[in-house]
């Protein structure tokens, strides 16, 4: 699992820290006798904030400061 406040070794970025949640919920549907799954479901949410603290003068500004996920998704698999 990645440190959300962890210190990079990266000569333009100080610091890097992502926090949020994530959620996601998957259906499926197997087949027993036949060993397979059937079909498969998921659908999920995102919400979180990815910080970035440059150090080198050289970085572009515009990469300072928060950066915000928010949607959501969802995946459908069928048999081909």
């Amino acid at each position: 699992m990645m440190n959300p406040r962890a210190t990079t070794t990266s000569p333009i970025a100080q610091t890097v820290a992502m926090k949020g949640t994530l959620t996601s919920t998957v259906t499926s549907w197997i087949d027993t006798a036949g060993h397979r799954i059937v079909k498969t479901h998921s659908t999920g949410n995102t919400d979180a904030t990815l910080n970035l603290n440059m150090s080198s003068p050289s970085s572009p500004t515009a990469f300072n400061g928060p950066v915000t996920f928010k949607g959501t998704q969802a995946v459908e698999i069928d048999p081909a």
